[in-house]
């Protein structure tokens, strides 16, 4: 795959940080270094480079390693049919959906909201979220038990819960 590829320690080459794999017209691999031109030709006219690899800009979707219009249609086959179109060009939940825990939409409720955040975990109709329970808080993507070290963990320290 040339210089800028790496080991990753298991069992597979990969390209190194701000490297990306392209492959050739003639079906060669190769990792050079990542720009917006190598992402636009990888995946289209809407490709931009990150840091991360190649993304869309705004209002367009990865599919396919193609960068396409982001629709309803597609918000739909990708999340669900609750699936709606943010003001941004991302698929979201609609209205009293919340994305579940195998990234499709389903209909909000306290069940749903367990699955995603663990057993201290409601659903908060007014705002259509998921919640942590009074005396809870939400660390690394679990209801946890809200204590002075928790809060600190997160927020610094000089916090007092």
């Amino acid at each position: 795959h040339g210089p800028l590829a790496e080991f990753d320690g298991h069992a597979q080459c990969v390209c190194m940080k701000g490297a990306m794999a392209v492959q050739s017209p003639e079906g060669v691999t190769r990792c050079e270094i990542g720009s917006d031109t190598s992402c636009v030709q990888a995946s289209g006219p809407n490709a931009i480079f990150t840091p991360a690899g190649c993304d869309c800009a705004g209002g367009f979707f990865m599919l396919a390693g193609a960068c396409v219009e982001t629709t309803l249609d597609i918000c739909q086959y990708l999340i669900g049919a609750s699936a709606v179109v943010d003001p941004f060009g991302g698929c979201v939940c609609g209205v009293r959906h919340i994305m579940g825990p195998a990234g499709r939409c389903v209909k909000g409720s306290d069940a749903a909201c367990l699955t995603v955040l663990g057993k201290h975990a409601r659903y908060h109709l007014a705002d259509g979220k998921c919640e942590c329970e009074l005396g809870h808080i939400e660390r690394a993507g679990v209801c946890v038990h809200a204590t002075a070290k928790a809060c600190q963990d997160m927020h610094g320290e000089g916090v007092v819960f």
